[in-house]
This record gives structure tokens, C-alpha cells and sequence, in this order.
């Protein structure tokens, strides 16, 4: 933890070998819990993290683990996983949403990371679950992620459901438009 600062320097700054060790420490470093909270609050570390999802460079998947487990800090009220939401004007969704698309990165791993970090933010807030439900083209994106066969999607499979399960706490009428979602229903049926 006493090397944050350079840490973010070299996710901004540093050339892809730099990038890429400070991406891989930052994950390890995320996967304490007791780090999470800490590193939420080192200024420049989600912008660097998000920095390197966006190049869509080797580290990205690195990157998308850490900002996952980041996510992972239960807040009072929701303030972390609102903050994460709105990080630079929804900047850090963005690309998180093109990871699970394929766009920034094909690796399954950033893919189910990118998909736990939704299920995260989701968590028991209201004004989080509404805004993702309002995204355009969110639900059909987790909706096709859960279409996908084979075995390699299971788990990305299994993550998207669990996101939209999160997302239907977002009260009435977020429960309500999932209801009426087209395909939805019949795609959880199955």
C-alpha cells in the first residue's frame, strides 16, 4: 500500500511494461478486503484504473479485476457504488460496458469481472439499479450475455443474471419495466 502514488503514476504515465506491473499490484492488492476501501479513496487510482480498461491494452483485464473488488466495498447508503456509477460522468461505466461487450477486451476474465462490477454497484441502491435500468441498451447486453452458449460463457452467464437480479432493486417501477422487458421472461424461463 506505500507505493499508491506511484502506482497511479505509472497507470497514467508509464509505457505498457509500467502499465502493466502497476495494474497487476493494484489487483493483487485488491483482492484483500481490508484494501478496498483504501484504495477507493487514492486520489487518481479509478482514473488510472479506468485509464488503462479504455487503451484496451494487456493490463485491462488486471484492470477490471481491481475495479471490481474495488466495487466490492459496501457503503452506507450506496455512496461508494454511486460514486463508482457517476465516476467522470458515467466515464468508468462506459468502458466497462464495452469490456463486456468484447470491445476493449475479449478475456473472459474482464468480461466476468466487468459483469460483477455492475452486480456490485446494483446492490441495494436504488438510484443506481434506476440509472442502469434507464441505460440504453444495458439489459439487452446482459440479456445476450446470458443467450450465449457454450461452456466458456457459463460463468459470464450466470454473472448477468445476477446483475439483473440486483438491478430489480431499484424499486417498483425498475421491477415493473424488467417484468415487461421483451425476452427477458422468456429467457429466465428457460
Amino acid at each position: 500500500m506505500d507505493n499508491l502514488g506511484q502506482h497511479v503514476r505509472d497507470l497514467l504515465e508509464g509505457d505498457d511494461g509500467k502499465v502493466g506491473a502497476a495494474a497487476s499490484a493494484v489487483k493483487e492488492l485488491s483482492m484483500e478486503a481490508e484494501n478496498r476501501h483504501r484504495l477507493f479513496q487514492e486520489d487518481g487510482l479509478v482514473g488510472g484504473l479506468t485509464a488503462v480498461i479504455e487503451k484496451a491494452c494487456p493490463a485491462t483485464a488486471d484492470a477490471v479485476v481491481a475495479i471490481h473488488n474495488i466495487s466490492d466495498v459496501r457503503s452506507e447508503g450506496g455512496v461508494t457504488e454511486k460514486a463508482l456509477y457517476d465516476f467522470e460522468g458515467g466515464r468508468l461505466f462506459r468502458a466497462i460496458r464495452k469490456v463486456i461487450q468484447g470491445e476493449n477486451s475479449s478475456d473472459m476474465v474482464a468480461i466476468e469481472n466487468g459483469l460483477l462490477f455492475i452486480k456490485n454497484i446494483a446492490r441495494n441502491t436504488d438510484s443506481v439499479c434506476a440509472a442502469l435500468f434507464s441505460q440504453e441498451g444495458l439489459l439487452g447486453e446482459l440479456l445476450k450475455t446470458v443467450k450465449k452458449e457454450g461452456e466458456e460463457y457459463k460463468v459470464a452467464r450466470e454473472y448477468a443474471l445476477v446483475a439483473m437480479g440486483n438491478i430489480t432493486f431499484g424499486g417498483p417501477e425498475v421491477k415493473k419495466g424488467m417484468f415487461e422487458y421483451e425476452g427477458l421472461m422468456s429467457c429466465l424461463v428457460k
